[in-house]
């Protein structure tokens, strides 16, 4: 035995009408750990290469009812296979005439009747390497097209989403310009015309967090912060926001190690846009519970609202961007739909898992695991 055997297993089709051929290929190729597929002739090659979808095709040239040139063109021209690499095997003379029709069909390689274990192997190992390479490129590439998708489609939104205060702002400039004898009136507009510029500003944020997030643009600095004052500042500075609601924070610490590594910024972020979001749809009078579990590894945050709850139709959307659900911020504060999808973002940069329950007239509750950062 040649070689040393390749660890990924693999599934390769080996397509020859000699069951001897076939025999011999599939007990060598079986020694490496690979699967492998047998078929009789180009026929049964073409409908295998779809629903098995192989790595690679050993494809002999001549035989009955579909030959090996006339196979590879078939599977070329099949979107789901066309990226399958195929060694065509033969036994006759290769002109360079024939060799330019190998490729222009879709060869990757050549393989000369009768074989050795050697030139097997090589011819294996090579085109397993070109198919990996492959694969990898088309990832990548489809990677970039999604997020190249993502992005019009965001830009689209936004576009259309500015539409809304840019609207606002032309009309209040209008009434302004109606009313401007009257001061008192005119005091109100001006409020009306900061909170329309704020909305506009908060929408440009978000869309950049997600833009810097996506793009691989937040760099990551880990510290070991100290838990009970970092959170306590937290909850002390959502007070605040609270109090115009008449909304109570609650919380409760169990911290079994008073520190904890990671990001305090990103972390920061994350309990904002929880308790911000609970608060904008907890109705006045409310409360709010949140609470901070850690150990050595995970840190733990639990936010709770009593507030207008989620629809169970609508609950498989919260996280994307833009979400559109008929729960409302219950005193008209501004929402972009972008706060949940952004929260998902950065759980996911610190390598966490966000989760929630929710209930339509009872609240909802999100909680967020996060792993301690290496």
């Amino acid at each position: 035995m040649c070689g040393t055997s390749i660890a990924v297993r693999k599934r390769i089709l080996i397509v020859d009408d000699e069951i001897a051929n076939l025999q011999y290929l599939g007990k060598f190729i079986n020694t490496f750990g690979h699967e492998v597929v047998s078929a009789p002739n180009g026929k049964v090659a073409t409908q295998l290469a779809e629903s098995k979808m192989p790595d690679v095709i050993f494809m002999d040239w001549m035989m009955p009812e579909k030959d090996g040139i006339s196979a590879m063109k078939a599977i070329r021209q099949n979107p789901a296979t066309e990226h399958i690499p195929i060694v065509i095997i033969t036994a006759m003379n290769i002109s360079v005439d024939k060799v330019q029709e190998a490729f222009s069909a879709g060869a990757h390689g050549f393989l000369r009747k009768p074989f050795s274990e050697m030139e097997v192997f090589s011819s294996l190992n090579a085109t397993l390497k070109f198919a990996d390479s492959q694969k990898k490129l088309r990832e990548k590439n489809q990677y970039l097209e999604n997020l190249n998708n993502q992005s019009k489609q965001m830009a689209s939104v936004v576009a259309h989403e500015f539409r809304s205060p840019l609207g606002k702002l032309k009309g209040l400039i209008e009434l302004i310009k109606m009313d401007g004898d009257n001061e008192e009136v005119k005091e109100e507009y001006y409020a009306l015309l900061d909170k329309v510029i704020d909305e506009g500003r908060e929408m440009v944020q978000r869309f950049l967090e997600i833009c810097t997030v996506e793009q691989g643009g937040l760099s990551l600095k880990p510290s070991q912060i100290d838990l009970d004052t970092v959170f306590s500042t937290l909850i002390e500075f959502q007070s605040q926001f609270a109090k115009a609601k008449s909304i109570e924070i609650n919380h409760s610490f169990n911290f079994q190690k008073g520190t904890f590594f990671t990001d305090e910024k990103i972390l920061t972020e994350i309990f904002d846009n929880l308790v911000s979001n609970a608060i904008k749809y907890s109705f006045e009078g409310g409360k709010i519970e949140v609470g901070l579990t850690s150990t050595h590894d995970f840190l733990e945050l639990k936010v709770k609202d009593y507030g207008q709850g989620i629809r169970e139709e609508e609950q498989g959307k919260i996280f994307n961007r833009f979400a559109k659900i008929s729960s409302k911020p219950t005193k008209g504060e501004n929402s972009t739909g972008l706060g949940l999808s952004i929260t998902k973002l950065l759980v996911e940069t610190l390598n966490g898992e966000i989760s929630f329950w929710s209930k339509a007239g009872v609240g909802s509750e999100f909680v967020v695991r996060l792993p301690k950062m290496n």
